[in-house]
């Protein structure tokens, strides 16, 4: 983690940061990005330690367009990278349990609602199928005279109602399946890939970017003498995790 922490080659008041938060965090009030500052005051010898981040357009505007929203990069690093060793050590203990949790957050279908939404399309093309073939036949009764023009029209506008109600509602089922079964996968890749993360000790951009969609830092508030601030993790594809 020299790069990241401390380079050896560096004297002490060196601004050589790599950061590796950069495009990740956000102000929780204005969603602008948070920007990296060195401060020279610091007589530390990790530069890491010398270094803190801003809401940029709090830097550009100042307090008429948002706060500070001041975090140090040490705090947020250590924060991100307890959240994902606890993420991993949940993934590794019960790997089951977490999916089942991010099942029931993300709001989607179990297996027994797929298979019961898959029969219910099914049946719905059946339906669908069937509704054509019935326009074809009461269109040669009519030309055949088998039923009057009165009848002919009040059955083919009842067909057409239901050909309308089951086309979007066939529609609506294949969207959802599509989307159940593509937040499912990205839910199961990502529980088997935090599991990779479970000793880890530092943290990289290329980790970051590979796991994590966004950090939302909020405004500091004193709360009982003590700084309180709230750092909200959005992974990718499961949002936020508890």
């Amino acid at each position: 983690m020299r790069d990241i922490l401390r380079n050896p080659e560096d004297k002490m008041g060196s601004t050589c940061y790599n950061n590796i938060f950069s495009g990740l965090i956000k102000c929780a009030d204005c969603r602008y990005a948070l920007s990296s500052s060195h401060d020279k005051r610091r007589k530390r010898l990790d530069v890491i330690d010398r270094v803190f981040y801003q809401c940029n357009q709090y830097r550009i505007e100042g307090m008429t367009a948002c706060t500070k929203h001041t975090i140090e990069a040490r705090v947020l690093h250590n924060i991100i990278l307890a959240d994902i060793q606890k993420h991993a050590q949940a993934a590794v203990f019960n790997d089951v349990k977490m999916l089942s949790r991010i099942i029931k957050k993300l709001n989607l279908n179990t297996e027994k609602e797929a298979v019961h939404a898959k029969k219910e399309l099914a049946k719905s093309r059946a339906r669908l199928n069937e509704i054509d073939n019935l326009f074809s036949t009461l269109y040669e009764d009519r030309a055949n005279e088998a039923i009057t023009e009165w009848n002919y029209r009040k059955l083919s506008a009842n067909y057409e109602q239901e050909q309308v109600k089951l086309e979007n509602r066939i529609r609506e089922l294949e969207q959802g399946i599509s989307a159940n079964r593509e937040d499912l996968s990205n839910a199961e890749l990502f529980v088997q890939s935090v599991k990779k993360y479970v000793e880890i000790t530092e943290l990289d951009a290329a980790l970051l970017n590979r796991l994590i969609d966004k950090i939302i830092v909020s405004e500091p508030i004193i709360s009982d003498g003590e700084r309180v601030q709230e750092v909200c993790i959005y992974y990718k594809f499961v949002g936020g995790l508890r």
